[in-house]
């Protein structure tokens, strides 16, 4: 999963939006270089986070409430890349899509009506487009 993504769950009373955020875990932080030999990638873990976190989205999500069940497991199942592009092409919209600035959009107003005081833009130069 990429560092931080942008949830929009879709249903019958209005759509509300999440970010999943991945926590990278570490044996050891005492360096800033060489992080790669600190790493404990089978430790690192997810969170669900209401509204929005961060400012740098790296994928956009849109879940409908129906299969709610299906995204929790294709995402807890995933173990290589292949699954991943398998979850952006159930329910990524990646940066070539038709929808893509009506989703953004839809992100930043929604942002802008949950929070109103942290309210800005989104800065999508770290979007991944795979």
């Amino acid at each position: 999963m990429p560092q931080t993504v942008f949830v929009e769950i879709s249903g019958e009373s209005g759509n509300s939006y999440a970010t999943i955020v991945r926590n990278n875990a570490h044996l050891n932080i005492t360096s800033l270089f060489g992080e790669k030999k600190y790493r404990a990638p089978e430790e690192d873990t997810l969170s669900v986070v209401p509204g929005f976190l961060g400012a740098y989205p790296n994928a956009f999500l849109v879940v409908d409430e129906a299969d709610l069940d299906h995204f929790v497991d294709t995402v807890t199942t995933m173990r290589v890349e292949s699954d991943y592009t398998l979850l952006l092409d159930n329910f990524g919209v990646r940066r070539t899509s038709p929808d893509f600035w009506r989703q953004g959009d839809a992100f930043h107003a929604a942002f802008e009506i949950d929070s109103p005081i942290e309210y800005g833009l989104f800065d999508y130069n770290r979007l991944e487009n795979r």
